[in-house]
């Protein structure tokens, strides 16, 4: 009898050294966690939180998508910034809505382009392109166009 009862602890020892080496071994095979959004989605987000802002009527969260050396078809960031700003008090962002079925965006290291962007309001309808830099860890249009 002695003999059953110390193999029946050995037994239960044997099984739970089992169970944990193959709970250690399954975690290898298992999918790796997510490592948060894609540069492509980190992109969309930028865009649309932008778009969102002018729809808001909001001329500085707008910009703070923008890098500070940016530039577009009439000048740099202070440009674009005044221009937002008198297009908003003219009401000419009234009813902005965006369109981005048709984006596109290339991805190249720490560079990106956008096109297939845009835009209406009462100003009508504007198709944009944009380049963009990955600066500290954080996507900013620096080129904004009009296609």
């Amino acid at each position: 009898m002695k003999t059953l009862v110390l193999r029946a602890p050995l037994l239960l020892l044997a099984a739970a050294a089992l169970i944990v080496a193959g709970c250690s071994t399954a975690g290898a095979d298992a999918p790796a966690a997510p490592q948060g959004p894609t540069d492509q989605e980190q992109i969309q987000m930028l865009l649309d939180d932008a778009f969102g802002a002018i729809a808001a009527g909001d001329i500085a969260g707008l910009m703070s998508g923008y890098a500070s050396d940016m530039t577009w078809d009439q000048g740099g960031y202070a440009e674009m910034e005044a221009f937002m700003t008198q297009a908003k008090d003219a009401g000419f962002l009234d009813g902005f809505t965006s369109n981005m079925a048709g984006l596109v965006i290339a991805v190249d290291g720490d560079t990106a382009t956008v096109t297939g962007a845009s835009v209406e309001g009462a100003f009508g309808v504007l198709d944009l392109s944009f380049e963009l830099q990955k600066r500290d860890g954080s996507w900013v249009i620096t080129k904004q166009s009009q296609q």
